[in-house]
């Protein structure tokens, strides 16, 4: 990349928060641009900010709204406005660097920021500290950082809370995809450019407004797998929301990336709070021998899923576009076991509960064998289980697990390769065979 274009991408990043949205209203969004004389826009006027926790600080940058007849005075506590938050990409931090030695009255951003148009936004800049570098997913190192600095400008300001929102470009595409999984109840939409993320987290994403950029030639965050997260958002939302723009350049922005439409689009996006306690979900029966459990719930889409015996979790799911969930277990479950189930929705609204008795799966599941010679095969399996060994159609042994799940089979001599195929077998029903050969 040239160097020219590399720097525009770069401050794009940065600063596109002060690029062109002709809106005050909030609710009333304008079209048309409106000219200088006719809005009596303010200065530019930002500050520079610290939150420290512990041992850990982070910079940032706030911005305040450009609107009319603004004279710098402290801003209308009538009046809610809405919350940008920034994520720069990797090296932006140099050009945020810069600001700290340019005056209020010059300098690229200043040059940016001196255009003839409203912007509503308190806009929120961090500066990602040296200490967090090291993974695509920097961002959320700092996470309670970048919290505590939103938490700050909320007490400070008259913030419209169902206004929220965040964006980012590279680095800060991935920041801004792990902030709408990790503050899926906080944001009312959020602006992608050149990110991309895992796709099994897509589901807990999904009740979220994305529009998300992406070179075509951009190879430093393939522009495949932006198109792939995008993709696959849109199939857990059936295609509501999400909005997946190609541009025609590598991995840097383009003007239409934060623009007019941009903004009023952001700003047609109103959180909406849910203060409803979701309704239990329907669980499937759960066996002792199975490592998953699965149901569904309507209309809780990207809600966790939570399953404790007690007080203890022993596993969370989250519920995707077909309005199902499976939670995955580290271990099977003790027969006569109670389940609890219930659904954590985006608001942290808890679900009523789901009890479920764990129960003994009429099918066994298959023998784990454990060794095979010419005579002899241990195992285990089920208890209370029938074990079957064939050789073909030929049954050459039978026995019983113990009750410890054990088992011991014992048949005449065989060749050596010779393939056996073996079964549990319990109240008339067959596991699946295993198929083994003789060393």
């Amino acid at each position: 990349m040239k160097k020219n274009q590399k720097f525009f991408a770069i401050l794009l990043a940065v600063v596109f928060t002060f690029s062109a949205v002709s809106v005050y209203g909030l609710t009333v969004l304008k079209s048309a641009w409106m000219p200088d004389a006719t809005l009596n826009l303010p200065n530019p006027s930002y500050s520079f900010k610290t939150v420290t926790i512990g041992d850990r600080s982070m910079d940032y940058i706030l911005q305040m709204p450009r609107v009319r007849n603004f004279d710098g005075a402290p801003l209308s506590s009538e009046i809610k406005y809405p919350v940008l938050i920034s994520l720069h990409g990797s090296g932006a931090e140099t050009y945020l660097e810069r600001y700290r030695t340019e005056t209020m009255s010059d300098g690229v951003l200043m040059d940016h920021l001196s255009k003839s148009y409203e912007f509503p936004f308190i806009s929120i800049h961090p500066l990602m500290p040296s200490f967090a570098y090291g993974s695509r997913h920097s961002w959320l190192s700092v996470k309670d950082l970048v919290m505590k600095a939103f938490d700050e400008t909320v007490a400070n300001y008259s913030i419209d809370l169902d206004r929220v929102y965040v964006t980012g470009f590279s680095l800060g595409g991935y920041g801004t995809f792990d902030y709408a999984m990790e503050f899926p109840n906080k944001f009312a939409a959020c602006v992608v450019g050149a990110g991309s993320h895992s796709l099994s987290d897509a589901p807990r994403m999904a009740g979220i407004p994305f529009w998300i950029f992406h070179g075509i030639g951009d190879f430093t965050v393939n522009f495949d797998e932006g198109k792939a997260m995008a993709e696959e958002l849109q199939y857990q939302t059936n295609d509501k929301n999400v909005i997946f723009t190609q541009l025609p350049v590598g991995h840097e922005l383009t003007a239409e990336v934060y623009s007019e439409s941009t903004y009023n689009w952001m700003l047609s996006k109103k959180l909406r709070v849910d203060t409803s306690t979701p309704l239990p979900p329907a669980v499937n029966a759960i066996y002792s021998n199975s490592l998953k459990i699965t149901g569904w719930i309507s209309d809780e889409l990207g809600s966790k899923v939570v399953a404790k015996i007690g007080s203890t979790v022993i596993g969370t799911g989250y519920v995707d576009n077909h309005e199902e969930f499976t939670i995955y277990l580290k271990s099977t479950l003790a027969i006569n076991k109670v389940v609890t189930v219930n659904v954590i929705d985006a608001f942290q609204n808890a679900g009523l509960p789901r009890t479920v008795t764990v129960k003994l799966n009429p099918i066994p599941y298959k023998p784990v064998i454990k060794s095979v010679s010419t005579t002899k095969m241990t195992g285990t399996a089920q208890t209370s289980c029938k074990i079957v060994a064939k050789v073909g159609s030929k049954t050459i042994a039978t026995g019983l697990t113990n009750l410890s799940g054990k088992f011991t089979l014992k048949y005449k001599a065989l060749k050596k390769g010779t393939s056996i195929k073996v079964t549990s077998v319990r109240n008339s029903k067959s596991s699946s065979a295993v198929t083994v050969k003789v060393k």
